[in-house]
């Protein structure tokens, strides 16, 4: 139970941040939270917090980079961490691209078609965990 508390009293604190806060164009890196609460049948109550980062290279000849983190957690004990990131080096030679998946959430499946009734229902326990990431970079064209 403190565990909530701390949760929602951390959600408080993230938006009047995130809503106080002046934007600065001047800086490089800009942060976004933002706080969650859902309701589903397989998850009871949960609250999440998104954060949002945005970052504003030095020079103009970089491209902007950008990522986003998000972590849940719910009263049935289910957790999920996910991110996403779009990355640009100096001068974008190389663009990096990712996501992140941890999940341990559950799913209610009744079966398959449309004549599956209650009885037919069964709760599956899912831990995952999904890292995906690439990497491009500039092609040098050789001049003859």
């Amino acid at each position: 139970m403190r565990f909530y508390l701390l949760l929602i009293s951390t959600f408080i604190l993230i938006q009047s941040y995130g809503l106080g806060t002046p934007k600065d164009s001047s800086k490089n890196l800009r942060l976004e939270p933002l706080p969650s609460i859902f309701n589903t049948p397989e998850t009871s109550w949960g609250f999440g917090v998104t954060l949002l980062g945005y970052i504003k290279p030095k020079d103009s000849l970089t491209s902007k980079s950008n990522f986003q983190v998000f972590l849940d957690a719910t009263l049935m004990n289910q957790a999920s961490f996910q991110t996403d990131f779009n990355f640009y080096t100096a001068k974008n030679k190389h663009f990096i691209i990712g996501s992140t998946d941890l999940s341990r959430f559950p799913e209610f499946y009744y079966g398959i078609g449309n004549e599956n009734g209650p009885e037919d229902y069964c709760h599956i326990d899912i831990k995952y965990a999904n890292l995906k990431g690439t990497l491009y970079g500039q092609l040098k064209i050789a001049s003859t």
